[in-house]
């Protein structure tokens, strides 16, 4: 199983719940008849985290991301998104939603 950003961006393939805890694609798991009552709890206790300190860390996690955006040129950018709307991403990616809804 591909445990690297890289390896899960190139195959796209779905995991189940299992899976994503362990790869740490999420944080925990719950029944669905506990969900609303564990993410109002996660909810809370991310908003009791001091703000300032928040704001530091979500810059800093994202400081990669942003920055090769920015520098980007028009032609990648345009390559980037041809290619997610390819009609064989898009079908792909209809796949892959109907797998979800199963």
């Amino acid at each position: 199983m591909p445990t690297s950003l890289p390896a899960l961006t190139m195959e796209g393939r779905l995991f189940t719940p299992r899976e994503a805890l362990q790869l740490g694609l999420v944080h925990e798991l719950a029944p669905e008849t506990d969900l609303l009552e564990t993410a109002l709890r996660r909810a809370a206790a991310l908003a009791a985290l001091p703000p300032a300190g928040v704001r530091q860390v979500k810059a800093d996690l994202r400081r990669a991301a942003a920055r090769a955006a920015r520098d980007s040129s028009a032609e990648q950018t345009e390559q980037w998104l041809d290619s997610r709307f390819d009609p064989g991403a898009q079908e792909r990616l209809r796949a892959a939603v109907a797998r979800l809804r199963t």
